[in-house]
Parts: structure tokens; sequence; C-alpha cells
């Protein structure tokens, strides 16, 4: 049996994977967390930065909490409420977490992407 468009009603978004990543680090960092694999919430935004180095962070923000993640941690999982996420200067501050000059800027778009 095929799927038509005449099958599909106006405006349903396809749930079909559109992006996945490998772990690129090594056993001693650990297993990525679960909330990567978990369904997400309603307006919950993901992001993803790799730099030349095979270094991986991923990132999840709702209006309310800004998470973070990544090989270099040891895949530990840092999150932010608010009001220290209304402005990326203090949410860095509040991740005690230090960023290179993409790193930094990665975060600054996936923080402004929320807005």
């Amino acid at each position: 049996m095929s799927v038509t468009d005449t099958d599909i009603p106006p405006n349903t978004p396809l749930q079909v994977v559109v992006f996945t990543a490998t772990n690129n680090h090594t056993e001693n960092c650990g297993p990525p967390p679960d909330w990567l694999t978990t369904p997400w919430a309603k307006g919950e935004r993901r992001a993803y930065f790799q730099n030349c180095h095979g270094e991986q962070w991923i990132a999840s923000c709702t209006k309310d909490l800004f998470r973070i993640t990544g090989g270099d941690i040891g895949w530990e999982t840092r999150e932010v409420r608010i009001p220290c996420y209304e402005n990326p200067q203090y949410m860095f501050r509040a991740l005690e977490l230090v960023f290179n000059g993409p790193e930094a800027q990665w975060l600054v778009a996936v923080w402004a992407a929320q807005q």
C-alpha cells in the first residue's frame, strides 16, 4: 500500500527523522543522557554543534528552560531556568562552563532562536 498526497490531511507534519548524529566520544565520557531520545516537549527546540575536533554539544530549549549536554562534560546535563535564561551572558555564567568562540556563537544563536 502506498501513501499519496491525497491520503495525508493538509498541514500534517511528517513524523520522520531528519537528522542523526553518532557519538564521537570515548566510553570514558559515559553515555549521552536519555532526554536526547525522548519525545520533544511542546515548543521545545533542540540544536546540535560539532567542531572540527569532533567535540559535540546538544542543546534543548523551551520558553522556561535551557539544557545543554556534551561529551566534553561526560554527557552531564546542565540546566538554566528563567531569569538567568533571559540574557545569554547570564546563561553562560549559570551553566558554569567555558565555551570557545564558535561554541559561544552557536549558543547565542540557539538562545536567539527561542526568543
